[in-house]
């Protein structure tokens, strides 16, 4: 247990009360919350790993994952004892913790209990403003730089708190702490307009630390009183410039063992794999070093022409480590907002044949990000790939991609290293850019004699152009058993052009293979006619994937619409999932389904939230319906009350109703609407640090690319 290796040398005015509290009756992530006393004590341990094994249990149990919980709010008051006690250990992560429980908010809490719970959380730690207002003045830098964001938990009667730390900077000597007080001021300013800002315009305003002022540049831009100006955007540049040119030394913590007797830590791991990742960097340039240039490019939110102009200055700035700051904080812009990013990419093209590895590697990590949209970095990707040895290999994940094919040693406990081959990923880039200067990289990768996970989806986005490849492909498939799905999925999207290798791609489904190499069948059409009889064997599967599959598959090779109907329509019967797969397989049958149509009407009718809640099933009923029936009216009827209910759905209702025509004219203003926002759609309400998954930006430009056709369409 935790609580056996945890220890306690706080004053015992700190935990007064502590064990009067029947823990054992509340719970937390992982059951009966009777290790929280334990937990609260070790955050405050002489020893570090002590203190490393509370933290982790609180995050992980008592605040997992963000989440409050009856005992996270039970042990607020305690929290703020113990960060209030002069000279503990770990009082700056205790004001954080404190930080992330007070401001732990959800968009929608799944029940009332939930959001009052929330409050509560947010309450207690608010209402100990008072008590923790004095550390803005202790003597641990760390506990005054930590004290600002758990102060934001206040959110009413904000103005003398705010006035509080407005005193205190003018009075802090420490950059990194006025910075954070800057920050908490600005946040406060966001939230009230009676806030006084007349500290942060000083810091801004006069000669100082970069740190200080362009944290005083964000905090305004983050209150809404500042845009960037000509003036504005040359300060920052300078700023970022003088402050990557001499950034503050960042300690490392202090190396420890991990407890005997305890579970490993998040935080020890990752702490162990810093220090390795470092290990193997060359000291010119840090990944994990601060990143000015990304946090005040966040400030400016919407501004996405300004952050634009900002961040390709700064890719082509002097110092590696501005750049690298930079190319972060572009693939952040893009995969976020919409705008022109030609000039952006370009310039981060450019730092792909940087000859530093981190930095070049970096450049395409983001670009990566950027999808379709990295199209004007295509030239300078394949400049440096053809620069590049064809195989390369590497002992740090993060030493840059120095070759066609790379090999990385991972280390495995006490046995030797892990050897992996990763495909270069600017092989990727360029092929979802279809540029076939990237093929014979593929040919040859695709030669060797251990095949990369990833070669078969990046042959695949070639489409037909890579149809030379499928003789090569055709032996890999018998080579490789483990990539053999793959690379049928990329014969499929090569069409027709793919039927000569039918043979082999059949016999992958007696070895069960059946995900990516049904569907592939399909697509190549009627030249795959040997396959019939091994497509046919899958339509009694039970699962819905390889009968509906099947089904599809056939239909596309022998349009025998009596074969297959009854194995896509018994799935009509199941759950939500089985039901959206049925629907769309009727669809692609079109006329050949108009048997169901009126139980799809039916089913689309008594379709709600509660059965579709991400609203699937009515899209794809709606649209099998029009492409059964073809009454455009009544599926654009349907898909228009769809819009912004899932926006994971919106590429996909943009696509179907710009093939409806005019008849999608009920979508015009919002289609409209979605060209005049500046955010992609994945992308909604208070935009702060988020993470979308490469991918997203090239379905938005489809969706922009619909909603110029059905605005077309309509006029």
């Amino acid at each position: 247990m935790i609580t056996d290796v945890l220890d306690n040398e706080a004053p015992a005015e700190v935990f007064a009360g502590l064990d009067e509290i029947d823990w054992i009756a509340m719970e937390h992530a992982y059951g009966p919350a009777g290790d929280v006393p334990g937990l609260l004590r070790g955050l405050v341990s002489a020893d570090p790993a002590v203190r490393e094994v509370a933290l982790d249990g609180m995050y992980g149990a008592v605040h997992h994952q963000g989440d409050v919980y009856e005992c996270t709010v039970a042990a607020v008051p305690f929290l703020v004892r113990a960060a209030a006690c002069p000279g503990l250990p770990g009082r700056a992560d205790v004001l954080r913790l404190l930080a992330s429980i007070g401001g732990a908010e959800r968009p929608s809490p799944p029940a009332d209990r939930d959001r009052m719970r929330y409050g509560q959380a947010a309450s207690a730690v608010g209402g100990a403003a008072e008590a923790l207002l004095p550390l803005l003045a202790d003597s641990d830098v760390e506990v005054r730089e930590a004290v600002g964001a758990a102060l934001l938990a206040r959110r009413s009667e904000v103005a003398e708190v705010a006035a509080a730390v407005q005193r205190r900077l003018a009075a802090e000597a420490v950059p990194a702490v006025a910075a954070a007080l800057v920050a908490t001021i600005g946040t406060f300013a966001r939230r009230s307009a009676e806030i006084d800002l007349s500290g942060v315009r000083a810091a801004l305003a006069e000669p100082g630390p970069p740190k200080v002022r362009l944290a005083a540049l964000a905090a305004l831009a983050r209150s809404g009183t500042e845009t960037l100006s000509a003036e504005r955007l040359a300060l920052a540049v300078e700023l970022l410039t003088a402050q990557h040119a001499a950034p503050e030394p960042v300690p490392e913590p202090a190396p420890f063992e991990t407890l005997p007797g305890a579970p490993p830590t998040l935080a020890g791991e990752l702490r162990k794999r810093k220090a390795l990742h470092r290990s193997g960097l060359p000291e010119d340039l840090d990944p994990y070093g601060p990143s000015p240039v990304r946090e005040l490019s966040w400030a400016f939110g919407d501004q996405v022409g300004d952050r634009a102009r900002l961040l390709t200055g700064l890719t082509g700035a002097a110092g590696r480590q501005c750049r690298l700051d930079a190319q972060n904080a572009a693939n952040d812009l893009v995969r976020g907002w919409r705008g022109d990013y030609h000039e952006l990419a370009a310039r981060v093209g450019e730092n792909a044949l940087d000859e530093h590895p981190l930095l070049a590697g970096n450049a395409v990590t983001a670009l990566a990000g950027f999808g379709v949209l990295a199209a004007p970095a295509a030239g300078a990707l394949s400049q440096a790939l053809d620069a590049m040895p064809r195989e390369a290999e590497r002992s740090n994940p993060l030493s840059g991609q120095p070759g066609w094919l790379i090999k990385t040693s991972r280390p495995r406990g006490s046995g030797p290293a892990r050897v992996s081959v990763d495909l270069n990923p600017i092989l990727p880039v360029l092929a979802e850019l279809r540029d076939v200067r990237a093929l014979p990289a593929q040919r040859w990768v695709l030669e060797q004699e251990q095949l990369p996970t990833g070669i078969g989806s990046a042959i695949g986005s070639f489409g037909e152009l890579a149809a030379d490849l499928v003789p090569l492909i055709r032996r890999r498939i018998r080579d490789f058993p483990g990539e053999a799905e793959a690379l049928a999925g990329a014969l499929g999207e090569m069409g027709a052009a793919a039927a000569e290798a039918v043979p082999e791609m059949a016999a992958l489904l007696s070895d069960g293979k059946i995900r990516e190499t049904v569907p592939a069948l399909g697509k190549i059409g009627p030249r795959a006619a040997a396959a019939v009889p091994a497509l046919r064997s899958l339509l009694d599967e039970p699962d819905r994937e390889s009968s509906i599959g099947a089904a599809v598959a056939l239909w596309r090779i022998t349009g025998d619409a009596d074969v297959v109907l009854p194995a896509i329509a018994r799935h009509l019967d199941g759950g939500e999932y089985a039901i959206t797969a049925a629907a769309e397989a009727l669809g692609v049958l079109g006329q050949a389904a108009t048997s169901y149509r009126a139980r799809l009407r039916t089913m689309l009718a008594q379709a709600d939230d509660e059965s579709d809640p991400y609203r699937w099933v009515r899209y794809q009923l709606a649209t099998a319906l029009w492409r059964i029936d073809g009454d455009a009216d009544a599926a654009a009827a349907v898909l228009v009350t769809l819009w912004r209910t899932n926006r994971v759905l919106m590429p996909a209702l943009a696509r179907s109703l710009a093939e409806l025509g005019p008849a999608a004219r009920p979508a015009a203003s919002l289609a409209r609407a979605e060209l005049d926002s500046v955010r992609r759609h994945t992308v909604q309400g208070v935009v702060e640090y988020f993470d979308v998954y490469n991918g997203f930006v090239t379905a938005d430009e489809s969706l922009l690319a619909d909603c110029r056709t059905i605005l077309a369409n309509t006029s």
